[in-house]
């Protein structure tokens, strides 16, 4: 009697871990991007630097590491991190923290959003990984954040 019931019991186990690794892995959710945005935003940041990258997406600033100076919602100076020379085109072209939660949200509801990581104490997203057509998928990274006066 106890072996049957030790058979079924691992039977039932091993079937219970064959269900659950046939799932889809769960992807970004909009619950999260949320969550993370009440958290960056009780932070109450109005004036802060940092620095953001692209890699794929097809365009010259890929690969480039750019410092964006935000001021009041507004990106104010865009410089390229490597030499302090200004970025070509006006920096309010750019996104700040707020516009990096709109572009996930976004791309969460057009299913291209793949991966979204954020930093554990500001709530900002770090990482974005979009999917798209190889010449236009990529990613956005987002790091070295600081509050300035």
């Amino acid at each position: 009697m106890r072996t049957s019931l030790v058979r079924w019991g691992v039977s039932f186990f091993l079937v219970v871990v064959s269900i659950a690794a046939c799932r889809a892995p769960v992807g970004p959710q909009l619950g999260d991007i949320s969550e993370h945005r009440a958290i960056w935003r009780s932070q109450a940041l109005k004036n802060y630097s940092y620095e953001y990258e692209q890699t794929g997406f097809f365009n010259n600033l890929s690969g480039h590491v750019l410092r964006f100076e935000v001021r009041g919602d507004t990106v104010r100076s865009a410089l390229f991190a490597a030499t302090g020379d200004a970025v070509p085109g006006s920096p309010t072209a750019f996104p700040t923290i707020d516009a990096l939660f709109t572009e996930a949200e976004r791309a969460l509801e057009s299913q291209t959003l793949t991966a979204i990581a954020f930093d554990p104490h500001l709530g900002y997203p770090l990482r974005m990984d979009i999917a798209g057509p190889p010449d236009a998928a990529g990613s956005v990274f987002a790091a070295q954040l600081r509050s300035i006066p």
